[in-house]
């Protein structure tokens, strides 16, 4: 790196490079608490500094965590910024900007951070430089600010955070700490885990394997750094979807896939005897068992047929209860639905009351359709120094009107539309970086290389 950093806190950027900010320089005493910030280009494999602003307050142990417009908060560190934070925007100016001093609901440093389903950032633990803290808090990117959550069931300085697969949270260790605990964010609160790691871990990192489990690695015991790590495998979870039938017409009979999915890291075991309860349990059906005796691994599914009759006017609900391990003593938390459950729901229609009618005339015929996967394109990129903007033309055979997004890891970078005569133009505010972009026209996608 550019500057010696003990304890700072990195991010992935929109782009593909890495933000790194805040920590301690610790070659010379006294020891400099930092404000400064570099970024890693992968493609270049260098670090750099260069034009990359300094943050607002200097931060040693601070989090940071992506939020869902690829902006990145940065929370926490000592000493002048502990109890506040800052988010750094990657696309003002040539190189990004941080603003704002956003107050915490509590200092402190040595904190963990994770990004959660719902857009919000979840913040917990650390240190006030007095004692360790069980205080935890989330960052809203709607209204910009924090709100306190119950305590955890722990008191961590600098413990590890992970996002686990059904989108809770794993907080692990702490400071004299083997214990972890896990924070929902449907209910807002922790439960703490009945498993403990191997070892007591002060500042350990985390990070969620292709199988849902949970790596742990490293760390400190109090009597010094640990090279021996260890693996979390979460309990089985049984997630549910397409139990949402819409509208249906008094005695008429629909008939939809609910799948059922395991989010857990240990096999999720489902055994005969599902059944529908709740409610408006007659007006739903079980009309084949596709789960049953299935030995669902991480991400696997399987399918119900199940059936929607409503027999009164109106919204109308049920639950398609399974057999399975779920509810084992390893489970953390229960999801959202009752364990081991899938919500039903539709609405009754009296006959008669839809607002179909006779049919029409024939219509006049449409506009072209989107692109198929067999539309030939031609595309040109340019970066303008004077008005540092990204231009990329392309000249698209049988996708005139066809909607085109260009992204990168995910994230759209520019959008626009073909023209009549065949030509796009998509603009971006910053110059492309080298590595690869996706082009969507319509169905197609195009890779575009840039060197």
């Amino acid at each position: 790196m550019t500057t010696a950093r003990l304890n700072p806190a990195a991010a992935m950027l929109p782009d593909g490079r890495v933000l790194i900010v805040g920590g301690q320089n610790g070659s010379a005493v006294p020891y400099l608490n930092l404000n400064s910030a570099e970024v890693f280009d992968p493609v270049t494999n260098t670090f750099t500094n260069a034009g990359v602003p300094a943050m607002g307050k200097v931060r040693f142990g601070p989090a940071a965590a992506v939020l869902p417009d690829g902006r990145v908060l940065i929370a926490g560190g000592c000493c002048s910024g502990q109890a506040s934070a800052e988010v750094f925007d990657p696309f003002v100016g040539a190189a990004g900007v941080f603003t704002g001093s956003i107050p915490l609901s509590h200092q402190r440093w040595g904190t963990t951070a994770a990004a959660l389903p719902d857009g919000r950032v979840l913040i917990a633990g650390g240190t006030d430089g007095a004692s360790s803290l069980a205080s935890a808090e989330v960052f809203d990117p709607v209204t910009n600010s924090f709100s306190a959550l119950p305590d955890m069931t722990s008191a961590r300085y600098a413990p590890a955070a992970a996002a686990l697969p059904d989108g809770r949270v794993l907080i692990a260790g702490g400071w004299a700490l083997s214990s972890a605990e896990v924070f929902d964010p449907v209910t807002n609160t922790f439960s703490s885990v009945p498993a403990t790691m191997t070892i007591a871990r002060e500042a350990p990192a985390a990070a969620v394997l292709a199988d849902g489990r949970v790596l742990i690695v490293g760390g400190n015991d109090g009597s010094g750094p640990l090279a021996s790590a260890e693996v979390f495998v979460s309990a089985p979870v049984a997630r549910g979807s397409g139990g949402a039938f819409g509208s249906g017409v008094l005695g008429d009979v629909s008939v939809r896939s609910v799948t059922v999915r395991n989010l857990g890291a240990q096999t999720l075991r489902l055994s005969a005897g599902a059944s529908i309860t709740g409610t408006n349990a007659a007006d739903f059906g079980i009309v084949s068992d596709g789960c049953r005796g299935q030995a669902l691994r991480f991400q696997q599914t399987c399918e119900f047929q199940v059936s929607f009759s409503p027999s009164a006017a109106g919204a109308r609900s049920g639950s398609l209860q399974l057999v399975s391990n779920e509810d084992s003593a390893l489970q953390l938390v229960s999801n959202e639905d009752s364990a081991s459950s899938v919500e039903l729901s539709g609405t009754g229609v009296a006959p008669g009351a839809g607002p179909q009618g006779p049919a029409g005339p024939k219509g006049a015929s449409g506009a072209q359709g989107a692109a198929g996967r067999d539309a030939k394109v031609t595309c040109k990129v340019t970066y303008s120094k004077k008005t540092k903007k990204t231009t990329v033309t392309c000249k698209v055979a049988r996708a005139k009107g066809a909607s085109a997004r260009l992204s990168r890891n995910g994230r759209t970078l520019a959008r626009g539309h073909v023209t009549r005569s065949g030509r796009l133009t998509l603009t971006g505010n910053r110059r492309l970086t080298r590595g690869t972009y996706r082009l969507s026209i319509g169905s197609t996608r195009i890779t575009i290389r840039v060197r």
